[in-house]
């Protein structure tokens, strides 16, 4: 199920942009959507949406939102990170159309020369790939699965987080109000919203439902009518007989007829012949 999450609004700073990012899935994610199908027909774990990937959650790059406060002497001193991202984006017709999880999302190309103009004007430190252990098992359809990564993206650390300030953005929707409900997800392999006790609904673009109607399922093989053994058995599919042959004609007996021929004892009809003369009448002459 989708559940709106709002950015939360206020200052905040960067200190570090990652190149080809790693999303890890938090663990409310359901597992199949961390599964993709492989073409054996099965499941596997779906790295092509994690990343590295240009097609991944967190594009081509991302800049990390921290919280932050200053000390007395008025150095920045990072606070927590509420999982808020500026990032690059593979889906670009969603781009200020539809929702997100919070971040801020930009086509990748956006995103790329942002972040390549920070890094051209502050002082940074190239810190490399992440080093991480990450490992996390979850079962689907009765079958484990493992998700592991072994490194995050390539991070360049900011010597001085650069600060940025989250405002209210414009709604230029007819949604005036975020959906407080949740929204089921779009099911591929059925082509429809499933909610949670499996009914199909359908969503309109500002987040009402309606009922929808699942075509009807062949479960059971379909069985024909039980027929009384006493009746005849029918016949379809049985080949036809081959056609009886002529019995032979054996030689002529004394009367001159071969025997075992029948012959007729009454004269065929006669067809009737109209042979009526029709007067032709001769033509007249033109005037």
């Amino acid at each position: 199920m989708w559940k709106y999450k709002d950015s939360p609004v206020g200052r905040r700073v960067w200190s570090r942009i990652a190149a080809a990012p790693i999303w890890v899935p938090p663990e409310s994610t359901p597992p199949k959507v961390v599964l993709a199908k492989n073409r054996k027909g099965g499941y596997e774990v779906n790295y092509h949406d994690t990343g590295p990937s240009y097609a991944s959650a967190y594009g081509l790059v991302a800049a990390y939102h921290r919280k932050f406060y200053r000390s007395p002497d008025g150095e920045i001193q990072l606070g927590g990170d509420e999982g808020i991202r500026t990032h690059g984006s593979v889906d670009y017709m969603s781009i200020m159309r539809r929702h997100s999880h919070g971040c801020h999302r930009m086509h990748n190309h956006i995103a790329v020369r942002l972040m390549s103009f920070v890094l051209e004007h502050r002082p940074h430190t190239r810190y490399g790939h992440q080093p991480m252990v990450f490992k996390r098992e979850f079962e689907f359809e009765e079958q484990m699965y493992l998700m592991e990564f072994d490194q995050g993206g390539y991070n360049f650390l900011l010597e001085e987080p650069l600060p940025v300030e989250v405002v209210i953005g414009r709604v230029r929707g007819q949604l005036k109000e975020p959906v407080e409900y949740p929204l089921p997800r779009f099911d591929k392999e059925v082509g429809a919203y499933v909610m949670p006790d499996g009914s199909w609904v359908t969503i309109d673009r500002f987040g009402a439902m309606t009922p929808r109607i699942k075509p009807f399922e062949f479960d059971a093989p379909l069985e024909g009518p039980e027929l009384d053994p006493s009746l005849e058995q029918p016949t379809v599919g049985v080949p036809p007989s081959a056609p009886e042959e002529p019995s032979p004609v054996s030689e002529p007996s004394a009367s001159g007829e071969p025997s075992g021929v029948t012959t007729p004892t009454t004269a065929p009809a006669a067809i009737p012949v109209n042979i009526s003369v029709v007067p032709v009448a001769p033509p007249t002459a033109s005037p």
